[in-house]
């Protein structure tokens, strides 16, 4: 990353705060990218991370029909990020910035979740930061929130993954903020009911792998 870029666009503290969440998960959990060192010198820093050859899952879903997968394969991925973002979430860490562009699939096509740009270490916080329809009404009308907001975008990416579409749209940024924070009690409903679907076959997945889900 460009050193005069990143001053230019005022992301010094946002740099600062993925390296430092990287570092502090770095080899905890499968389903969270792994930083192995950082360097810098007089023009750029350079972070030094674990090579993932299966792409952006956001390229994966634009390549089928539709943009959308299989309930199976659904609940496969969601498995993979629930995973993710629950270790976060057990280190205080809330991710903020959860879509299908922010995860990588391994070689084995697991999902593993990258770019911590906007992940906070905090019990709550007041920032207006993320994805407009992946943000949840407590972001937008900036009523503080805490990890429970990586859960809303879940419950959106989940949705996406089959449908091929966000639920939330709009013709410009404030139009998604409104459907999101109208419909909000809809769209809890509906995640009540992915859940029910998914949980049982995330369990037989992440428990192949080796891993405690509770």
């Amino acid at each position: 990353m460009s050193r005069t870029y990143i001053v230019d666009n005022g992301w010094e503290e946002m740099v600062e705060h993925e390296r430092r969440a990287m570092m502090e998960l770095a080899g905890v959990s499968i389903f969270l990218i792994d930083l192995y060192n950082t360097y810098c010198d007089k023009h750029y820093i350079y972070m030094l991370m674990e090579l993932c050859t299966g792409g952006e899952l956001y390229e994966h879903l634009c390549q089928q029909e539709h943009k959308s997968v299989s309930v199976g394969a659904m609940r496969f991925y969601s498995g993979c990020i629930f995973e993710g973002i629950s270790t976060m979430h057990s280190y205080n860490i809330v991710y903020r910035d959860l879509k299908p562009e922010n995860v990588i699939l391994d070689e084995s096509g697991y999902a593993k979740l990258v770019d911590y740009g906007l992940a906070k270490k905090t019990m709550r916080t007041y920032t207006v930061c993320g994805t407009p329809e992946y943000m949840a009404p407590e972001q937008v009308l900036s009523r503080g929130h805490d990890s429970g907001v990586d859960y809303w975008a879940l419950g959106v990416m989940m949705y996406e993954m089959i449908t091929g579409f966000t639920p939330f749209v709009g013709y410009d940024q404030m139009e998604i903020y409104g459907t999101s924070c109208e419909w909000w009690w809809w769209w809890c409903i509906c995640v009540c009911c992915f859940v029910g679907c998914f949980v049982g076959y995330c369990w037989l997945i992440l428990e192949s792998c080796g891993c405690s889900v509770f």
